[in-house]
């Protein structure tokens, strides 16, 4: 009977804990946190408890400094630990794709920065959704669970691979969630080494494909 009683006070704490992320009340060790856009795996969620608001709040798996929490319903509102700055330049340790961690193989990695680092032809482009034609990654430094540089869109457009700078898009309309653009003009640069195009084509490098390819 006690064993039980413990289990369903367990519950209940988990279940029940109602945090209040900007005043700190029932966060971990009681911290306020700030909001602020970032993304991560989702598979490294862990329920808390939830907030104010009645929506589910999560923490990250392995964030033993509890430097990020998230509510997460129909809407996802990231947060991050008052004083904790997202390091957005250094060594890169993962991609992620909105809420993917693709890779964190440094052979991978590489070939990437590779793939964004391309100076070659520019092409000027139409989609009517870019989110289909387009695939977005973002860069996360020194071992950081999370991401917030957007560094571009990897594109299979008019039967040609190209890389869209993360910049150019967010210059198009800054009061647009850059995920979620539908009809889009622009300039990528066409992806030109063939050993890369035929991965690409494969498959088998780092799933990062567009829908368009499909």
């Amino acid at each position: 009977m006690g064993v039980l009683l413990c289990i369903i006070l367990i519950y209940l704490l988990k279940h029940y804990t109602i945090i209040d992320l900007e005043s700190g009340v029932g966060t971990p060790n009681n911290i306020s946190y700030r909001p602020t856009y970032y993304v991560f795996d989702k598979k490294t969620r862990k329920y808390i408890g939830k907030s104010t608001r009645g929506i589910d709040v999560y923490a990250i798996k392995g964030d033993t400094d509890n430097n990020f929490l998230c509510e997460w319903g129909d809407n996802i509102d990231c947060y991050v630990k008052g004083g904790y700055e997202i390091p957005q330049s250094g060594t890169v340790t993962a991609i992620f794709s909105r809420y993917k961690k693709i890779t964190e193989n440094q052979n991978e990695i590489d070939a990437f920065i590779k793939i964004m680092s391309n100076e070659s032809e520019e092409y000027t482009f139409s989609t009517d959704n870019l989110a289909h034609d387009a695939r977005e990654f973002y860069f996360a430094y020194d071992n950081c669970l999370v991401a917030k540089n957007l560094v571009g869109y990897l594109a299979y457009i008019d039967d040609k691979w190209m890389f869209i700078k993360g910049q150019d898009v967010i210059n198009f309309n800054k009061s647009i969630d850059t995920s979620l653009l539908g009809a889009f003009k622009g300039v990528g640069n066409i992806i030109t080494d063939e050993a890369i195009i035929e991965l690409l084509k494969s498959g088998n490098m780092l799933d990062i494909r567009p829908a368009s390819y499909e």
